[in-house]
Formats: structure tokens, sequence, C-alpha cells
């Protein structure tokens, strides 16, 4: 992939393109990410072009744009990339990405012409985000805790004893919130992407009625990303559809399983 850029409001958009073909493919990555995460893709996928974003606050994208961006905000972002200029494609969303997509999805659903969900967020209802993301008494405790993560850390704990939470989802808060800049952003992310809220039931009638292959892979060990949700999401569709279970934790986006991901783009409508 090859690295471009272009202004949008008062910001500079970083992404990456590769690949020819006749099918346009958005790729949009998780927390932490980047949109170099998905350069692999070309080499496995002939026949499709790729753009991978990198997300406000990641990358080498420069937002100089508040601290919301909206759906739409995202949709008018793509429709100024220079390589985006289709009517139509694909999303690919990985974690964070994965509501991202659906949320698009919703918005702009004669535009789809596929959907790829790896490891999505955007299945489930988790209490904690919304508390932190959608009330202003969560946020700013959100914000506390994030500025001074000790109390939060000892409170993370306590639960794990107590057999509230596993193992694993204490290590992922220590990983977190033990470095100060990955604190602020996680502060910062999850409040600028606090609207992409899907509502799966228009997301589901839209992808049924417009008949819109929809591909979800997910990691067997995955501590981050629950299962469940994606397999009753997958139930409730009538579309051509294909979920797949990997032996692996929440790394989905990686090489080692191109072998799957390339074969999302086999299924048709």
């Amino acid at each position: 992939m090859q690295s471009h850029y272009f202004h949008f409001k008062q910001s500079t958009i970083h992404y990456r393109y590769s690949g020819e073909g006749p099918e346009l493919v958005i790729c949009l990555h998780g927390f932490g990410t980047y949109a170099a995460t998905f350069d692999w893709l070309a080499g496995h996928v002939p026949g499709h072009r790729f753009i991978a974003f990198d997300l406000p606050l990641h990358g080498d994208t420069k937002w100089n744009d508040g601290n919301t961006l909206s759906p739409e905000d995202l949709i008018d972002m793509i429709h100024h990339c220079p390589h985006a200029q289709a009517d139509r494609f694909a999303l690919m969303g990985y974690s964070m990405g994965g509501r991202i997509s659906l949320h698009l999805l919703q918005l702009i659903p004669h535009r789809i012409t596929r959907l790829i969900l790896l490891a999505p967020d955007g299945l489930h209802f988790n209490p904690y985000y919304w508390l932190a993301t959608q009330t202003s008494g969560g946020n700013q405790l959100f914000r506390r805790f994030m500025h001074k993560p000790q109390g939060f850390m000892r409170m993370i704990r306590r639960m794990e004893s107590w057999g509230m939470i596993s193992k694993s989802i204490r290590k992922f808060v220590d990983l977190y919130l033990e470095d100060k800049h990955i604190r602020e952003l996680v502060y910062h992310a999850w409040t600028l992407f606090r609207k992409f809220k899907p509502n799966l039931t228009i997301v589901l009638r839209e992808i049924n009625k417009r008949q819109i292959p929809t591909i979800l892979l997910y990691g067997q060990y995955d501590t981050i990303i629950p299962l469940e949700p994606g397999k009753a999401f997958f139930q409730r569709m009538r579309a051509p559809k294909k979920m797949e279970i990997l032996p692996i934790g929440h790394q989905v986006l990686h090489l080692k399983n191109a072998p799957a991901i390339a074969e999302a783009f086999n299924l048709s409508a």
C-alpha cells in the first residue's frame, strides 16, 4: 500500500491505498492500530482496491476538528478522499472499526456492496462504555479515572479476586491504564467516536432487504469482544452470510489469517 494525504475541514487525513479491480473496499481499523495494519490485504485478495484510513487520533492523521466525529462526518470524509470516488464500496471493519462500519451501513446501505466484520465491536451493549461516553457524569468520572487511574485499578483487582471479571480482562485493563499516553488515547478516542451507535434492528433490516453479503470472523479465545452477540446477529441475517471462529484471540486482522479473510470476498449476493 502507498501513503496518501488529503485535507478535510481543519484536519489532514492519512490513508493507504493499493490494489486494482472493480470493487473498492474501505478498511477501518481498531483502537490503537492504524491504516498499515491492512497493508498485506491486496497481495492476498486480487481484483480489489483497498483504502485504509488512519482514523482521527491514530497513525499519521492530524486531527484538528474537535472532540466529536459523527457518522455523517466520516461519510463526508470518505467522499473527500481522492481514491474513494465510487458510488458503491465494501466495508471491512476490525474491532472498533466494526462498530463504525455498522453505523455507516445503517446510514448509506444503498452504497454498500458487502460487509466484513473482524472481531467487531458494536454488536453488544457495553454498560461501561455507555456510561463513560453517553452521560455527562459518567464521562467526567471516566476522565478522572484516566487522569488518576490508581483507584480504578485497585477496584479492578478486587473485582478479579471476587470472580466478577477474568484474569485476562484485568491484564487488558492494566495494559491500557499503566501508560499515560495510552490512557489519554483511550479517553479521547472513546469520546471522539461516541456518536457511532449502530441500531442493529435497522442494520439487519437493510442487510436482509438489500441482500448485502456479510461475513463475521471471530477469535475463539477473544477476551475483548464477546462471541455470543455475533452469533445472535448472524442467526437473524437472511442475506448471503458466513461466520468463522478462528482458534486465536482478538488479533483476527493478521497475515496468518489471510486465507479466512480472503475467503470473505468469494461470498456473493
